[in-house]
């Protein structure tokens, strides 16, 4: 979709190349401890997350704010209608938290859309005082995202 015509959300950072390197499919956001030191959501364990990921090649991603109020059906499905195409693995996830710290701040909750057993769900992650703090929402929850708070979704690069 061309982003002129997205009123949900708004490219940032267009004239900058972010890659998430290729992962080995060992990480998950359950155990990554190391990268999100001040809270991890038990529910990742919960929701029976903590499973073997899929070996990745490098991808491009692009960095969105959201401009619309919305729920997470409405702001993935303004990039691409089959959602799939929007998804990290959790391994991806932790990396692009590990190596693009600067692109997580304290006054905005970063979206990444993943799919584990067959169910959407989207990692919540923003910056405390104390580090990462990563949160597990469902993606089917009605919750709607005010704009005006400047949330930012991240997504593979739409070919």
């Amino acid at each position: 979709m061309n982003n002129s015509e997205n009123s949900v959300l708004k490219k940032l950072f267009p004239n900058e190349t972010i890659k998430v390197k290729a992962t080995s499919g060992r990480s998950t956001i359950a155990k990554s401890e190391e990268v999100f030191k001040f809270w991890l959501d038990l529910d990742f364990e919960g929701y029976d997350l903590d499973n073997p990921q899929r070996i990745t090649k490098e991808i491009p991603v692009e960095v969105y704010e959201i401009v619309a109020n919305a729920d997470f059906k409405t702001i993935f499905t303004s990039l691409d209608q089959n959602i799939d195409n929007l998804c990290l693995t959790q391994n991806q996830i932790v990396e692009f938290c590990k190596n693009y710290r600067n692109y997580l701040r304290s006054t905005w909750t970063v979206f990444f859309l993943f799919k584990e057993n067959n169910e959407y769900f989207v990692a919540d992650v923003y910056v405390s005082l104390g580090g990462l703090v990563v949160y597990i929402q469902r993606f089917e929850d009605a919750y709607v995202w005010f704009a005006d708070h400047r949330h930012h979704v991240v997504v593979p690069v739409i070919l």
